[in-house]
């Protein structure tokens, strides 16, 4: 968090993320020096101190600076004495948070490590870094690209190659359609191991697009959406990092996890559902552009940044170059395209005007491998808008 909001902690080659969470034994310090009385303001000069001499990890990459940022993040649903729910709200955000982090800015792990090996760490290269003069030149409709993503109110994007995936199989379920109605069938151990499930992951890096949407853009939908009421938001010319926090403090990770739950919390619902139906329209169109096939690509959505990460399904551990493509030489009539995919379905009227959604198998709704969400929390008229609902794409 405190890397993400830029709270005093720039990320540099001496300051890096994997700092952050792999240094281990000063947090056990600083617990030692609060129970022998020192103030937090004396434990900062004494941490900086052995810092500036070399004897321990600078205090802005330790979880420290976690904990001070921790203060002004408090979660939906974190009030109260569970401290399971507490715990597992932050868990999530802090995932959400290094795997955009990690993605964009890079990882360049642990020199010293064994395993260590950086073809295997994530490569990101951002297009407004990409858009240059000469490139522009080479593709003059990159000229557009900015103006199309800010129909679609995407600040920035990412195209990442070796983005880390696990695949994970630990089960396996028959007879009904709908993963909630059955039970969760674990596979018999291979060497015959009764006492434990055995579980099957293979590591396929992959390449991946990752499009973060404009905060500001989002908060202001919400309003418009009748979801939060404008006094709680920030104000009209706040900062990037006051709508980070904002977010952080108002969408609920916990809430959008378990696909097979409700989501109470309204706020959250409507952030996720713009969002995920953001993905899916953009996944549904993507294919055209990219050479990958719409089963080949899948999604993640980060509600908390909040961000969009369509990747490329591969189990061959090399990237196919798609996502790359789509990334140079296609956003154009990519965007162009999913705008005119969401504004309509075959089965319209009866898609655009049901309660529960607009969306349907006729538009929105991918195959269960592609969606992480089972195609809940889905509606086309959150981008183009509806009768009772603001666009929050500019069509």
């Amino acid at each position: 968090m405190a890397a993400f909001t830029d709270d005093d902690v720039p990320l540099t080659e001496d300051n890096t993320i994997e700092d952050m969470v792999t240094r281990a034994g000063e947090q056990e310090q600083i617990e030692n020096l609060r129970e022998e009385g020192y103030t937090e303001d004396e434990i900062e000069r004494y941490l900086q101190m052995q810092a500036d001499a070399g004897r321990a990890v600078d205090h802005l990459t330790s979880e420290y600076v976690t904990e001070k940022t921790r203060g002004e993040i408090d979660p939906p649903g974190t009030e109260g004495d569970d401290e399971t729910r507490e715990q597992r709200a932050y868990s999530l955000i802090a995932d959400q948070l290094f795997t955009f982090i990690r993605s964009t800015e890079g990882y360049e792990g642990d020199p010293e490590h064994d395993d260590y090996d950086p073809s295997t760490y994530p490569e990101p290269r951002k297009l407004s870094d990409v858009l240059t003069p000469e490139f522009k030149e080479r593709y003059p409709r990159a000229r557009k690209y900015q103006d199309k993503l800010d129909r679609i109110n995407v600040n920035e994007v990412w195209v990442v190659d070796n983005f880390p995936l696990l695949s994970v199989l630990y089960g396996y379920y028959r007879e009904l359609p709908d993963p909630s109605q059955v039970d969760l069938n674990a596979f018999d151990h291979p060497y015959g191991d009764e006492g434990t499930i055995p579980v099957f992951a293979d590591r396929s890096p992959s390449e991946a697009l990752i499009l973060e949407v404009d905060r500001k853009a989002l908060v202001e939908w919400l309003v418009d959406a009748n979801v939060v009421d404008e006094s709680v938001t920030p104000d009209a010319d706040a900062s990037d990092e006051t709508y980070q926090k904002w977010l952080l403090n108002n969408v609920d990770p916990v809430a959008v996890d378990n696909p097979f739950s409700d989501v109470d919390h309204e706020p959250t619902e409507s952030a996720y559902r713009l969002l995920h139906s953001m993905s899916h329209a953009l996944v549904s169109t993507a294919s055209d552009q990219c050479g990958l096939a719409t089963d080949s690509i899948s999604e993640l959505i980060l509600p908390n940044v909040p961000a969009i990460i369509l990747y490329a399904k591969s189990t061959e551990h090399f990237a196919l170059g798609g996502m790359s493509t789509l990334f140079e030489t296609r956003i154009h009539p990519w965007v162009d395209h999913t705008i005119d995919f969401a504004e309509q379905c075959l089965l319209d009227p009866a898609c655009s005007q049901d309660d529960d959604g607009a969306a349907c198998h006729a538009c929105l709704h991918l195959t269960t491998v592609t969606c992480e969400a089972f195609n809940e929390h889905l509606d086309r008229r959150a981008l183009v808008g509806g009768p009772a609902t603001p666009a929050f794409w500019n069509v």
